[in-house]
């Protein structure tokens, strides 16, 4: 044999094991046993077959006989969970190869006898204290059988519900691969029994059938068998001892323990009940005939599985028997045992705890813990519900499920919680904890929602009616040592509506979730929707230990991530915790943490996180939900934050704090725009200053950032220039995007980040990098060294056309002023000045004026013409003409009249972010040349696209583009006609 593999085959609800090898899977000749039909027999086959017998599932593809791999039975019913039993013999055990598809005869039949598979006749007796029944399963068979499969489907009476299948008996000594499906009121159970050699007329099975009793007074159980499948024989019936056909029904009283009365103990109390369940073995129900309070200071036991107290059969119906501890009694009722069912029931006033579940797979349901009839009056107690043991579940997915929880502490003591864990893979959803019963209110004295030191629990669910809604004065839920638990969809710190906070104003030091030990790999959050909703808290999550994983949440903010409700201080505190990761890139991943009056992170120590795809003062709409800081980095080496957007935050978007070891911190691909101070500040204290050497230390080492020292443009590029102290990655963004309204450069002129637009890495010393940028802009660039070190943002550098060039030719001096009111000109006497840097000022031999502004800004420059001293003006002509981005030179003004002194004649040229163009370059390619004037012909007469904008083919500037255009373009290229004007807008 080879290519073996193990696989875990679920099906109806059961878990088989299978040997596969891949020696089997090529296709053979016959389709027999084909029940999926995908032309030839393989693994695949069996799962078919078994939903369609056991789950109602497709039947078998072209005929419904393609499934009948042993060629066995009546047509009826020849597919049965024999012809699984089959291939998994011939799949993976080197049996027999399916047969033909057309026989239906009953080859069960052997010599009259070798047919029988049979149960036994009723009357079922209960078993073992009326909460089972055991029904037997005999074999006559005359010869050994090396291999049996039995399947049972049954229907139940309304007030039966079935637990569990158990089977015992001759035939389990080899493989056991049955299965159980349990649906409301039916149970399919069965399977492939394998042994070497079972006797003929063995009483081979014996099924118990463990059931429990929905506490229905008055009313009689039965359970009624359908059909039957088994091998080796085809019938779909049962047959009694003398062949006789017939579908049995089972009948049973299932009579509950009813409690009576209010008292401790005796006859008809609760005491005496849970003794009675306590010494039955199986499945028991206690009912209540009375509704009120029992006062009850001794400690009540469950040690026997299965029991369920079924609080809503009270007269007055659930929670209407309270069982109070008065404050005297510490611990309330105590669940040593497993499948137990608490449902509707009022526990109070208990120190210790009121309920705590030691067992395995319990239910606690539609229940008040301590909290009295009016779902009010917390007292004093450590905790309401405690679990030590595994897959027990507190609460559930529906409205009947929902406990209202609420251990009050006190200030002096801090130490109430209303759930506390300490087992493994527990659930707890759907839920109030620390909320009042209309979810709109909180209990000011219930410490911590939930405390969590186990492993692999579920806090939450994901449908919307599985979250808990959870209010806690020092957490609503703290994960203390607990690891791979997972917490999400839950509401904490808002009303059940989700729209607002439970505590209007402030008093605690608390947090939403927290970790005070060793929580580690803990998930907090899920994707689409199944996040946390976190409001209303100091902190929304922090962070003591490592490895923990944050997705989704929302915090901050309501759950449709756009109306602040309010962080009364930070978002998300990481203490000592190390690599802990907080969002991610991939679809419905990002954390919302916005509306902080803290900072929406703030790392006081703890190395290594990472911190990628968030929304910070913001959302994915761009709404300004600003924190007073973005993030902030107290103490920490080795974060990287990256792919974030960090916006409308009062302070700066990132800050690195001067701790000694804040060093090696990555800030890479970020949208940083609209925070109130500086988009990265290493140390707080605005703009840190290049040093020579880059030999200083400090945050992030102090990193100097890029120095610029040139850009132009090059006809569908920008060429950039400039240096860098160390050998590293140089990134590049947008400080102001064109055609976005309402972003806004730093005014340090450094900063902030709008958009990423690519990166180049560089060794030490200078760079020169060709970009291909669409839109016109101002740029930023910071640097991140070889050891994870990044700078703050450099100097911005316009990205718009540059340099800006502005002539005049004349006895006339310029006056400059850019956008920002900065100036660069000479006065009447040819007294200079200048606050625009880089940026000169030349006079020529012949009399003429040079601006040359090395990085223009976008928008209007006001070009002032300054008559100078002693000149006449009379008769005297001036021309200013304007360059810009290394193009032709464009006329603004030609042959006008030099103005009288002190008289100031003034120009605007704008310098456009969107779009620039050169006067005459129609085709936009970057030169006025004949295609020019090709494309304006196509154009006008056949057709062609328009310039764009139009003012490029407008050559004689008289707002329209017609043959005059043209033939004013041919006379500049050809015939040395004036060069095509300057159009201010079009």
């Amino acid at each position: 044999m080879r290519g073996w593999r193990l696989f875990r085959w679920m099906v109806a609800g059961g878990l088989c094991l299978i040997i596969y090898s891949s020696a089997f899977s090529e296709k053979l000749p016959y389709v027999c046993g084909d029940a999926d039909g995908s032309g030839m027999v393989q693994m695949s086959d069996i799962p078919y077959l078994m939903s369609y017998i056991f789950a109602g599932g497709t039947a078998p593809v072209e005929n419904v006989l393609s499934g009948n791999a042993d060629a066995c039975g009546s047509q009826n019913c020849a597919v049965n969970v024999a012809d699984c039993r089959f291939l998994a013999e011939y799949l993976f055990g080197g049996g027999t190869s399916p047969g033909g598809c057309t026989n239906t005869s009953d080859c069960s039949v052997d010599g009259g006898s070798n047919y029988i598979v049979r149960i036994g006749n009723p009357p079922y007796t209960p078993y073992p204290a009326s909460d089972s029944f055991a029904v037997p399963v005999y074999i006559n068979n005359a010869s050994p059988l090396g291999a049996i499969s039995v399947a049972l489907q049954f229907m139940s009476s309304d007030n039966l519900v079935i637990n569990s299948v158990s089977w015992t008996g001759s035939m389990l000594n080899g493989a056991d691969s049955r299965t159980a499906d349990f649906e409301a009121g039916k149970v399919l159970f069965g399977g492939c029994y394998f042994t070497s050699s079972l006797p003929p007329l063995s009483n081979a099975l014996l099924v118990t059938l463990n059931v429990r009793d929905l506490g229905k007074r008055g009313s009689r159980a039965t359970i009624t068998f359908e059909k039957t499948f088994f091998a080796p024989g085809g019938d779909c019936i049962f047959r009694a001892t003398n062949g006789a056909i017939y579908n049995p029904t089972l009948e049973g009283g299932f009579d509950p323990f009813i409690v009576t009365n209010l008292n401790d103990a005796g006859g008809g109390s609760l005491r005496a009940a849970i003794a009675a369940a306590n010494s039955t073995p199986g499945q028991d129900t206690i009912r209540f005939d009375v509704s009120g309070t029992l006062d009850l200071t001794n400690l009540l036991a469950l040690t026997d599985d299965s029991t369920v107290i079924l609080g809503s059969s009270a007269p007055g119906g659930a929670r209407s028997f309270i069982i109070n501890g008065g404050n005297d009694a510490d611990r309330g009722l105590d669940v040593q045992s497993s499948y137990n069912k608490i449902e509707d029931i009022i526990i109070y006033a208990y120190t210790d705890y009121h309920i705590r579940l030691q067992g395995d797979s319990n239910v606690v349901r539609g229940c008040y813990i301590n909290l009295d009839a009016t779902g009010e009056n917390p007292e004093v107690a450590f905790s309401g519900i405690e679990i030590g043991g595994r897959l027990n579940i507190v609460g559930g997915c529906t409205e009947a499920d929902k406990n209202i929880i609420c251990a009050s502490g006190s200030f002096s003591t801090n130490d109430g919680r209303g759930v506390r864990i300490y087992g493994n893979r527990n659930t707890i959803a759907g839920n109030f904890i620390g909320v009042t019963p209309d979810g709109n209110d909180y209990f000011p004295l219930c410490d911590v929602g939930i405390e969590c030191s186990g492993d692999t629990n579920i806090i939450g669910g994901d449908a919307a009616e599985c979250r808990n809604v959870i209010f806690g004065v020092g957490s609503g839920i703290n994960l203390y040592d607990g690891e791979h638990n997972e917490v999400y969809n839950n509401f904490i710190g808002l009303k059940a509506s989700g729209d607002d906070i439970l505590c209007p104003t402030f008093d605690y030091f608390n947090a939403g979730i927290m970790d005070t030990a060793y929580g580690q790999f803990n998930l907090i959050g899920g994707p689409d929707g199944k996040g946390n909703f976190i409001a209303g808290f100091y902190q929304g999550i922090v962070f003591w230990d490592d490895s923990n994983y944050v997705i989704g949440n929302y915090i901050g903010t309501d759950t449709t991530g756009s109306v602040d409700l309010d962080m009364y201080g930070d978002g998300i505190l990481n203490i000592w915790g190390n690599r802990n990761k907080i969002g991610d890139t991939l679809p419905g991943h990002a954390n919302i943490i916005s509306a902080c009056n803290g900072s929406g992170l703030l790392f006081e120590g703890g190395d290594s996180s990472l911190v990628v795809g968030n929304y910070i003062g913001t959302n994915p709409q761009g709404d300004d939900l600003g924190n007073d800081l973005g993030i902030k980095i107290q103490q920490g080496s080795g974060l990287q934050i990256i792919r974030n957007t960090i916006a409308y935050n009062a302070q700066q978007g990132i800050l690195i704090d001067t701790f000694p070891t804040n060093i090696h911190n990555i800030i890479s691909r970020n949208q940083i725009y609209n925070n109130g101070e500086l988009g990265l500040d290493l140390g707080g204290d605005g703009v840190t200053a290049n040093d020579a050497g880059d030999v200083d230390d400090g945050p992030n080492d102090l990193l100097n950032f890029p120095t610029i020292t040139n850009t132009e443009w090059q006809i569908g590029k920008y060429r950039v220039s400039g240096s860098t102290e160390e050998a590293g990655k140089v990134e590049i963004y947008a400080v102001k995007p064109a055609g976005i309204s309402g972003i806004f450069e730093d005014p340090s002129h450094h900063g902030e980040a709008y958009s990423y637009l690519g990166a180049f890495n560089i060794g030490r010393g200078s760079f020169d990098t060709l970009m291909s940028i669409d839109d016109y802009t101002l740029a930023t660039m910071l640097f991140i060294d070889n050891d994870g070190n990044t700078s703050e943002f450099s100097e911005n550098f316009s990205l718009a056309p540059s340099p800006l060039i502005i002539v005049a030719y004349s006895p006339i001096n310029l006056w400059i002023t850019d956008p920002l009111g900065d100036s660069i000109g000479l006065t009447a006497n040819g007294t200079p000045f200048q606050t625009i840097f880089p940026a000169s000022y030349t006079e020529t031999v012949e009399g003429n004026d040079s601006v040359h502004i090395d990085f223009p800004l976008v928008g209007d420059y006001i070009i002032e013409v300054v008559t100078e001293d002693g000149a006449a003006p009379d008769d005297t002509l001036y021309t200013i003409g304007v360059r810009i981005d290394g193009t032709e030179q464009c006329i603004l003004v030609e042959e006008a009249d030099v103005p009288d002194a002190g008289i100031i004649t003034s120009y605007t040229y704008v310098v456009e972010e969107d779009w620039h163009y050169i006067n005459g370059d129609a085709n936009r390619d970057g030169i006025v040349n004949i295609l020019d004037i090709l494309y304006l012909i196509d154009y006008k007469f056949k057709g062609g696209p328009p310039p764009d904008p139009m003012g490029a083919g407008d050559n004689n500037c008289n707002q329209v583009v017609n043959i005059i255009d043209i033939v004013y373009l041919i006379d500049h290229k050809f015939k040395g006609g004036p060069e095509p004007c300057h159009v201010e807008e079009y």
